[in-house]
């Protein structure tokens, strides 16, 4: 399970530790790393192997690129600004990004917790109606991985292709991963099922969400298939389904 990874660009020092330790001690999560101007931190990008998840920037960087110019050469990485001014003007060109926050000095913990979800979910759903976007949030389903709220509160991020199964379990899911490890996440079948959609994930049971990756092999004989070394039942209103997606594989 991989940590949510993000960049830090500000160039007040004490600003930016504290920054630090809200989203390392307070939130979980990891700095990737921190920089004060933007040609440090696009030189960071371009040494690093792992994109961050997410940029927190100030606007006003030193140098010949502010936080703007620098977000307008990050391609597919969400950004917060974070400015110590509420400028109209600054603002609204900001706005012209289409950033995924906007923030404005001091930050507190609850505040900055908030915009970071928010912006990981818009991130990899931008076209979520409220109304989906209720049903997301206790735990962020992205394009190629989960973000799963564990009990501290903090995200945690699983890869899609690390899950295996997903078994309903009252109004809690247990995930079984492909290295046997097992995550509770507080969410309903039916709702993980929804966010799973289109993933190559298929509801085999009223009990089971499964990979169709994973599959070691199905027994339409016994109405049984097998995942990372699990004997799993095909429930009869789901086995049509089934049988339909694994003839398009």
């Amino acid at each position: 399970m991989e940590k949510v990874s993000i960049l830090i660009v500000e160039d007040d020092p004490l600003f930016s530790v504290e920054l630090r330790r809200l989203i390392e001690e307070a939130l979980g999560y990891e700095v990737a790393a921190c920089v004060n101007n933007a040609a440090d931190a696009l030189q960071w990008m371009s040494n690093s192997k792992r994109l961050p998840d997410l940029a927190l920037i100030d606007i006003s960087l030193p140098g010949s690129m502010d936080g703007i110019d620098l977000a307008e050469k990050m391609t597919g990485i969400p950004i917060i600004f974070i400015t110590s001014a509420d400028v109209p003007g600054i603002y609204h060109r900001a706005r012209m990004l289409m950033p995924h926050g906007y923030l404005v000095k001091p930050v507190g913990k609850l505040t900055l917790q908030s915009i970071i979800e928010s912006a990981l979910l818009r991130a990899g759903n931008p076209g979520l109606s409220a109304d989906v976007l209720r049903v997301w949030q206790e735990d962020l389903v992205l394009d190629n991985h989960v973000f799963l709220k564990t009990h501290s509160g903090k995200l945690e991020k699983i890869n899609l292709e690390e899950v295996a199964v997903i078994e309903a379990d009252g109004n809690y899911c247990i995930i079984y991963t492909t290295q046997n490890r097992k995550h509770a996440v507080k969410i309903s079948l039916k709702r993980m099922a929804m966010q799973l959609s289109g993933k190559l994930f298929i509801q085999i049971h009223r009990n089971y969400l499964v990979s169709l990756k994973a599959l070691e092999s199905v027994d339409t004989a016994t109405n049984q298939v097998v995942v990372i070394g699990q004997e799993l039942p095909i429930g009869a209103s789901f086995r049509a389904n089934l049988v339909s997606h694994l003839r398009k594989l």
